[in-house]
């Protein structure tokens, strides 16, 4: 069986998207190809997170849903179906960092394995990514 790669296909690349999810990533992707405006945001995405403002829903609204999605396992079956359906199989990837004790780092390794597991048993998911910084202290 030959799979056409999805992306050398416009129609069934942009298939898994509705016209106004097209139309904000068109949008977000001119954003980011602005280099002042990414060196802004960035540097006051750093400042408001140090200074613990409420900013999680501006981010969750902006860029997070694009290129992350969602915050676990079970919420992301149905997308990694939907993608598995057009042949694109799906990664998962936790991250976390910046953790100090003992009892962060064991609940980071229980979730990380907890995600391996997941992936395990489904064949859309072929591999799951971590970061070992997560772990320990660097």
């Amino acid at each position: 069986m030959i799979i056409e790669p999805i992306f050398d296909n416009i129609t069934i690349a942009s298939s898994l998207k509705s016209d106004s999810e097209l139309e904000r990533a068109y949008f977000l992707f001119k954003m980011i190809l602005i280099e002042p405006l990414v060196r802004i945001g960035t540097a006051a995405t750093n400042f408001a997170i140090k200074a613990h403002l409420p900013i999680e829903g501006l981010i969750k609204s902006t860029v997070f849903d694009h290129f992350c999605g969602v915050v676990n396992e079970d919420a992301c079956l149905l997308v990694i179906n939907r993608m598995f359906e057009k042949g694109v199989s799906s990664v998962l990837d936790y991250s976390v960092e910046g953790k100090e004790s003992e009892t962060e780092f064991d609940s980071a390794m229980q979730k990380i394995l907890k995600i391996i597991d997941f992936a395990n048993e489904k064949d859309s998911i072929p591999i799951a990514v971590f970061k070992p910084t997560g772990l320990c202290t660097t």
